[in-house]
């Protein structure tokens, strides 16, 4: 599979790929911590189907609308490509071992991604302080690593 992120590279060519993939994530991580379910059901469909069958039921199935319509708000922001689009919603950030930010970000990138990732829970549904909370806690942890 082509480093689709650039991740190692020392690229910032990749930067608006790993931005929305970093929202992507995001909303995917406050999912499963809702129901586990959501896991084995992405896992089967990165197995046995294709880019455009799994981003299909990411954003029909698991997404709301809301995280939905973020995301191609971020796209058309960004000015992401269809095809980049889909492979990011088709999870192929799911299959990395870490999802890294954009690397060549300065302060006021990184500012923006930040309010970006904290608008998006505005969008997360159904509204789960629990899960919200996992995801605060995770971030901090994540942060002091």
């Amino acid at each position: 599979m082509e480093n689709f992120f650039g991740y190692n590279t020392g690229s910032t060519l990749f930067d608006k790929r790993r931005h929305l993939n970093t929202v992507f994530c995001l909303f995917a991580n406050y999912h499963l911590i809702l129901d586990s379910r959501i896991g084995q059901q992405i896992a089967y469909h990165l197995e046995n189907s294709d880019t455009e069958t799994i981003a299909s039921f990411i954003c029909n199935d698991i997404f709301s609308y809301g995280e939905h319509n973020f995301m191609n708000l971020l796209r058309e922001k960004y000015q992401i490509s269809e095809s980049d689009f889909l492979q990011i919603m088709g999870g192929v950030g799911l299959l990395e071992r870490e999802n890294k930010t954009p690397a060549g970000y300065n302060r006021q990138q990184n500012i923006s991604l930040l309010v970006e990732l904290l608008a998006s829970r505005i969008y997360m549904q159904p509204q789960n302080t629990n899960a919200l909370q996992k995801i605060n806690n995770n971030r901090a942890t994540n942060q002091r690593k």
